[in-house]
C-alpha cells in the first residue's frame, strides 16, 4: 500500500493563509487599542497603591504597661513569651531587672518605663516578655498584656509627648493615647551597652 503524496506547496499556502488570518484577528483597531491602554493604566495605578501605603505606614506590636497603651515596630519584636523567673544581677542600673533564660538564650530584662522616665502609678502585674532585636542587640522588655499587631499611618502620629517621657525614645502619640516607642533609638542607647571594666 502506497502512502498518499503530500502537496507541500499547498501545505505552505494554507499555513501562510492561516498566519495572515491570525495576525489580522489579533491586531486591534484604534478603539480597542485605546480601551486596552486605559485598562493597563488603571491596573498599574492599583499596583502602585499598596507600595505607597507601605511607605506611609508601618506595623507595630501593641502592649499594655501600667494601664497605658504602648507600641513598638513589629520588625524589632522577635518573640513574645509568658513571664518566667527573672534572675537579678547585682551592680546594674535600676532599669535592668535581671536576666532570663529563654530556650537556652540568656537575655537581659529591661524595665522600659524606668528607662524612658515614666514613674509607675501602681504595682504592675507583668505577664509577658517581648524579645527585641536589632542586629546583634537582643534584650527583653516586660508588658502587662500584649494586644496584638496593627498598622499605624505616619500621618496620624502626633509629636506631642506626655512629660516626663524622653523624646529620644518615642516616635510620638497615635490615636490620642498610643505611645509609639522608637526601637532604633532605644536599642542604640549607650546605657544598654555592657562595658566590662577591671
Amino acid at each position: 500500500m502506497k502512502a498518499a503524496k503530500i502537496d507541500w506547496e499547498e501545505v505552505k499556502r494554507r499555513l501562510a493563509a492561516a498566519d495572515a488570518a491570525i495576525a489580522l484577528a489579533w491586531e486591534p483597531d484604534e478603539a480597542e487599542m485605546a480601551r486596552r491602554l486605559k485598562m493597563r493604566a488603571a491596573l498599574v495605578a492599583r499596583e502602585n497603591e499598596p507600595e505607597q501605603a507601605v511607605e506611609d505606614s508601618f506595623e507595630v506590636v501593641e502592649f499594655m504597661l501600667d494601664k497605658a497603651r504602648y507600641a513598638i515596630e513589629s520588625r524589632h519584636v522577635r518573640d513574645i513569651y509568658p513571664l518566667e523567673r527573672i534572675t537579678p544581677i547585682p551592680c546594674t542600673p535600676d532599669f535592668v531587672l535581671g536576666i532570663v533564660n529563654l530556650r537556652g538564650e540568656i537575655l537581659s530584662v529591661i524595665d522600659i518605663m524606668k528607662f524612658i522616665g515614666i514613674p509607675l502609678r501602681e504595682a504592675v502585674d507583668f505577664s509577658r516578655f517581648l524579645v527585641l532585636v536589632r542586629g546583634d542587640m537582643r534584650f527583653c522588655i516586660l508588658a502587662d498584656a500584649v494586644a496584638g499587631t496593627r498598622t499605624i499611618r505616619k500621618a496620624d502620629i502626633q509629636p506631642d509627648l506626655p512629660a516626663p517621657m524622653e523624646a529620644d525614645h518615642v516616635h510620638g502619640i497615635a490615636d490620642g493615647q498610643l505611645v509609639l516607642l522608637d526601637a532604633d533609638e532605644l536599642m542604640q542607647d549607650p546605657r544598654l551597652i555592657v562595658k566590662e571594666e577591671i
